[in-house]
C-alpha cells in the first residue's frame, strides 16, 4: 500500500472508526493523499502523515497532485 486517500474528513473518521488498535497503528504509517485542508486537518489531529493535498479542492486536482508525488510511475 503506497497510499491512502482522504475525500472528506468525515471519510477519515470512519475509517478510523472501523479500524482495531493494531490495524489503525499500520494505517497511521501510510502516507496520506487530502483532499483539502479540512480534510488534512482532521487527518492530522487523528494520527496521520499528509504528504497530498492539492491546490484546488476537486477530485481531478488531487489526481494530478497524486501522481505528481509519485513521479517516473506514470
Amino acid at each position: 500500500l503506497d497510499l491512502l486517500t482522504f475525500t472528506a474528513a468525515s471519510t477519515v473518521q470512519n475509517f478510523v472508526a472501523l479500524l482495531d488498535t493494531e490495524s489503525l497503528r499500520l494505517a497511521r504509517q501510510v502516507p496520506v493523499a487530502s483532499i483539502g485542508p479540512l480534510t488534512t486537518t482532521t487527518a492530522r489531529k487523528l494520527g496521520f502523515n499528509v504528504v497530498v493535498e492539492p491546490n484546488q479542492s476537486t477530485l481531478d486536482d488531487m489526481v494530478e497532485a497524486i501522481k505528481d508525488y509519485f513521479p517516473g510511475t506514470r
